[in-house]
């Protein structure tokens, strides 16, 4: 197979009512290359850009494409625009499998601790590659999490063990599956494969609002396990890691975790418990793990009526019925007396949850279905607090964290009901003594 270069044509125009098969022509031409030099195409990303124009609001996308050319194709026109930055140069698609597997891997096997999207796709790369997995989560397996979540629902009586943070698929199965990261790395795409083979929409592959839904998401997990222990790895549901088991003649190097469920061996371990599991943390530093503060985003939930979004984004044209429920994103610059804040996970048609796994604790998420078909929109509006804030303390962070989430459960009754004021009372800083439905 003969060498090929990856381009990417920015900037596409491509108006509402308009099919996405004018997009190969349109980049072929802003490249200036011929469909005869073509080796490949793909939407690398689409966005609506509902910006106005003077007074005018004119609804069109925007796409980025990829043309994948002969390493030796040379275009006077591909130059000229590569100079004039209508086209950049972008890696090539990135592939799981490697070239080779270091040598203390063979006949071993490697723990995963954590089931979210980074220990699900860490077994997988190493699965792919003939490594053997033991994949541990201290929640259940999507169905049974479910059935402690309706208990939650129902009882208000938390389970530190299966909860919206701990269980198969990790924090984001309960948030809504956003797969937009802000960050292009040639893994994309190959991890997106996999999705879309789990059962996911296609257009997650190119959308810059990439969604699959918390709905989807219940039926892709199981898909995405079998594939798992289709390549040899082992689910092992329920088992919270206590702490690692050393190698006596060898104390930096672990040779078991200990386990509610015994001592589970492995050669090597990959750690993603995930972002909540503190009391983990706390018991691997007491084992001599390193760990350093960083900085991390505190902020409140807004909810609006999506309506007031879709008409602040669309206008109220014929257009906006069948652009679905809108999206937004907002950001302030730090002034004399305030930090910058932005706004984050935004759930267009979505609802607000109790993102509980400690009891006496009260966290908020966003979380919405794939058809966003509720009627309100949220959004957390974030500042970033760091080591200047907070102490420089590993665990510094975490105890202001704790702080503040048992001070939040007070302040909602005691029950898990998320205190709440009306926009213009808390930019007030006065209470809500009655707040609509």
């Amino acid at each position: 197979m003969s060498a090929t270069d990856s381009f990417r044509v920015l900037g596409i125009e491509l108006a509402l009512d308009e099919p996405e098969s004018v997009l190969r022509e349109r980049a072929l031409a802003a490249a200036g290359v011929s469909a005869a030099e073509l080796r490949g195409f793909r939407i690398a990303r689409i966005s609506l850009d509902a910006r106005r124009v003077g007074r005018a609001r004119r609804l069109r996308f925007v796409v980025h494409a990829d043309l994948v050319l002969d390493a030796d194709a040379k275009s006077a026109g591909l130059e000229r625009a590569l100079r004039a930055g209508r086209v950049v140069r972008t890696p090539m698609a990135g592939r799981l499998e490697v070239d080779r597997v270091h040598a203390s891997l063979a006949g071993a096997r490697v723990a995963v601790l954590g089931a979210g999207p980074a220990g699900l796709f860490a077994a997988l790369a190493l699965a792919r590659n003939g490594v053997a997995v033991d994949l541990i989560d201290r929640g259940a397996p999507i169905r049974e999490r479910a059935r402690d979540l309706n208990a939650f629902h129902r009882t208000r009586v938390p389970n530190p063990e299966s909860n919206l943070l701990f269980g198969e698929g990790g924090a984001g199965t309960y948030s809504d599956g956003k797969l937009y990261t802000r960050v292009d790395h040639p893994l994309e795409v190959p991890l997106l494969d996999e999705l879309v083979a789990c059962g996911a929409p296609p257009e997650i592959l190119y959308d810059a609002r990439a969604h699959i839904g918390t709905d989807r998401l219940h039926r892709i997990l199981p898909r995405l396990r079998a594939r798992l222990e289709a390549q040899g790895v082992r689910f092992h549901w329920r088992t919270r890691v206590d702490g690692l088991v050393l190698d006596a003649r060898d104390p930096g190097r672990v040779r078991a975790l200990a386990t509610r469920a015994g001592e589970l061996p492995c050669a090597a371990l990959v750690l993603a418990p995930g972002h909540s599991a503190r009391d983990s943390w706390r018991a691997l530093a007491a084992q001599g793990v390193p760990f350093e503060a960083k900085p991390f985003q505190l902020g409140v939930r807004i909810e609006h009526p999506q309506l007031l979004v879709d008409r602040g984004r669309y206008g109220e044209g014929p257009e906006a019925a069948r652009l679905g429920p809108a999206y937004y994103g907002l950001s302030s610059k730090p002034g004399s007396d305030a930090p910058a804040a932005h706004s984050f996970c935004m759930c267009p048609g979505g609802v607000i949850v109790a993102s509980v796994s400690a009891p006496g604790q009260l966290c908020t998420n966003g979380m919405s279905n794939s058809k966003h078909s509720s009627k309100y929109a949220n959004a957390a509006i974030v500042t970033t607090l760091g080591p200047r804030e907070f102490g420089a303390g590993a665990f510094d962070g975490v105890a202001l964290q704790e702080q503040l989430e048992r001070a939040f459960f007070a302040a909602g009754g005691g029950d898990y009901t998320a205190p709440a004021q009306s926009a213009p009372d808390f930019l007030a800083g006065r209470v809500s003594h009655q707040l609509g439905s």
